[in-house]
């Protein structure tokens, strides 16, 4: 029986040696060139301002009406051979330059798939490890054995019959479990997972060059070596909510300094969290958006075509930044005018500042959920920019982070792209 929906793996906290410097935070979000890749650059997510993540229960005619630019499902209807999508319904789902990613685990074997033998319960065979204690159904695998790579392969091969622009690789991370940090099997776990994605990419690219590579979560990886020469984006789960519960400070400032790295060399970041209360999920875009990733909030069953009507797809357009310029130095003891694009057709606009490089900590006005400013511009009164400027306290580069979100005359929202500035002598007090 297909599964209701995919549970995330709790993952495991993060080296903070691997952390980017603020300074090194501040300049990626100010626009700086991609980081340059050794080896010839691989086919990327080309660029979309919205996704759907739904893996069951999809409706092919449904979402080729929907504005949706990037849809990830599974490689069937029913998660089984016999509901395999055919490559017209793929086609569907493709309609008016959607790009389309097949669902593929390579972490975990799945009892509900076509390769699944029964058997095997009683009898596993070499590479078959435990079954998921949170996940009934779902088999711990050592990924490195040449047996299950050649199921996934073959798994590889079905989906790019269907016509599928790539794959979205899950339980990426499950070199947490066999490596050093869990049962301990294996010391270069992370190694031989990276080593397993770019056979995945050889492989699919051997056919269609284009074949988009996504892998979900453990974005660390990033900091391996030949990682990025294969991966066409990266996917992110609970990167600022578990469900509607803030996700711990350290986990999020970790995942996002990694999510930057891959942002920064050209990758699309697409992150998916799962909360449900209208403020949490606009929080969600917002930080999102103002990182320069494509955000969904999702419901974690990922079972429904889910729309927010105040962050539609495709979205709106976002104002521009105008003044101060990215990476001013701003004399802390006066005020200045903060100034954007006008767009016609707006109802209004908020700020938002922040000196947290994670943006878990935001201060925004006009305060009230309904008020907005009516003008493209923002001077903060005296107690405004004494709180701003508390911000810049919050890390070692006294930087401040800051952002606009725009309101349509129907309600919709978009944020733009955050700038930043430093406040001389208020780093770090």
């Amino acid at each position: 029986m297909f599964r209701q929906g995919r549970q995330s793996t709790p993952r495991r906290r993060l080296s903070p040696a691997s952390l980017l410097p603020v300074a090194v935070l501040a300049v990626l979000l100010a626009g700086a060139a991609p980081a340059r890749v050794a080896n010839a650059a691989p086919p990327v997510v080309p660029p979309v301002d919205s996704w759907l993540y739904q893996l069951q229960d999809l409706d092919p005619a449904k979402v080729a009406d929907s504005g949706y630019e990037l849809l990830v499902t599974d490689y069937s209807a029913t998660g089984e051979e016999d509901g395999e999508w055919s490559p017209a319904e793929v086609a569907l789902m493709k309609s008016g330059g959607r790009t389309v990613l097949a669902y593929l685990s390579i972490g975990e074997a799945e009892d509900y798939r076509w390769y699944w033998d029964p058997a095997w319960e009683d009898d596993p065979p070499d590479w078959l490890g435990p079954e998921n204690p949170r996940w009934k159904g779902n088999w711990r695998v050592r990924y490195w054995d040449p047996e299950w790579q050649s199921i996934v392969l073959d798994y590889l091969d079905r989906i790019l019959a269907q016509g599928f622009d790539g794959v979205w690789l899950d339980i990426v991370d499950a070199y947490e479990f066999w490596g050093p940090d869990g049962k301990n099997e294996i010391p270069d776990a992370a190694d031989r997972m990276v080593a397993f994605v770019r056979r995945i990419a050889a492989h699919a690219r051997a056919e269609n060059p284009d074949f988009l590579v996504v892998p979900q979560n453990a974005p660390g990886l990033v900091e391996r070596a030949g990682y990025l020469d294969v991966v066409s984006g990266i996917g992110a789960e609970d990167t600022w909510y578990r469900g509607n519960r803030r996700q711990h400070r350290q986990q999020t400032r970790e995942a996002v300094g990694f999510l930057d790295r891959f942002r920064n060399a050209g990758r699309r970041v697409l992150v998916v969290d799962y909360p449900r209360a209208r403020k949490k999920v606009d929080g969600f875009y917002e930080r999102a958006e103002a990182r320069g990733y494509v955000p969904f909030a999702a419901r974690r069953d990922l079972d429904r075509l889910t729309t927010w009507r105040r962050h539609p797809a495709p979205p709106i357009a976002p104002v521009s930044l105008r003044a101060p310029a990215a990476g001013a130095a701003l004399d802390p003891g006066a005020a200045p005018e903060f100034s954007w694009s006008p767009l016609s057709g707006s109802r209004g606009y908020r700020v938002s500042f922040s000196g947290d490089p994670a943006f878990r900590k935001v201060i925004t006005w006009p305060r009230g959920r309904k008020k907005v400013l009516r003008d493209a511009t923002f001077t903060p009164t005296r107690k405004q920019w004494k709180k701003i400027r508390r911000q810049a306290r919050r890390n070692d580069e006294g930087v401040v982070w800051w952002w606009v979100t725009r309101i349509d005359d129907d309600g919709h929202r978009r944020t733009c792209r955050a700038g930043w500035f430093r406040l001389a002598g208020e780093a770090g007090r």
